[in-house]
Parts: C-alpha cells; structure tokens; sequence
C-alpha cells in the first residue's frame, strides 16, 4: 500500500486578505514535485510549495461552481479532517464541503493517470 507521495500546492485567495492553499497536483517523486513548484509559480501564483503527504490522510474539499479545492493539508483521523470541515462551512457557506481520503479524490487519480503532471 502506497504511504508517501507529494502534493504540488498554491495559495488561492478568496479575499483581499485572506488565502487557503489548495492542492494543484499529485506526484510519486520530490523531484517532479520540485519541477511542479516551477511550473506553478510561472502561472503567476502567489505562493506554492509541496509537501509529503499520506494518500490514506483525510482531506478537505470545497466545491466551488466551477471546480473543487482540495486543502493542502492531510488529517490521519475523519474526526480531525471534520473539525476543519466546520470552520470551512463557516467561511463558504452555501458550497458544498466534503470530506475524503487524498487516495480518492478526482484529482489523485487524475495526477496518477498522467504520472503526477496533471495540471
């Protein structure tokens, strides 16, 4: 069972003064994560990195009208991820907010149909 791979993140802003980082892409390797940091930063976002994350972790998404966000950040337990899940649905009311493992999410699958460049 896979238990490490990278996440390729940006910072999306959602107001004048306040930001998430959203998940962009998936990758196997640290250095197509380091190639993708690149490749993001050139498209003009504010900030991006990559970080290793569990596929079996929680995430957070948002599902706004014309796409779905997947917060960078991984939880180990459902209860964790759905604590964050409150704040969100605080924040975005009216979207719908879900919570899935990173393994299963559209985006992961779509990262590893294209080996981790799906952009």
């Amino acid at each position: 069972m896979l238990t490490k791979c990278y996440a390729v993140y940006a910072e999306i802003p959602f107001s004048p003064i306040h930001s998430f980082d959203a998940v962009y892409c998936f990758t196997y390797e640290k250095k197509n994560a380091k190639k993708l940091v690149k490749h993001v930063k050139k498209h003009e976002m504010r900030k991006a990195d990559y970080a290793e994350i569990n596929p079996n972790n929680w995430a957070v998404l948002i599902e706004f009208p014309q796409s779905t966000a997947l917060i960078a950040k991984g939880f180990k337990s459902h209860e964790e991820a759905e604590e964050v899940a409150v704040l969100f649905k605080g924040v975005f009311q009216g979207l719908p907010v879900f919570i899935q493992q990173f393994k299963n999410t559209e985006l992961y699958q779509l990262s590893f149909s294209k080996e981790g460049f799906y952009a």
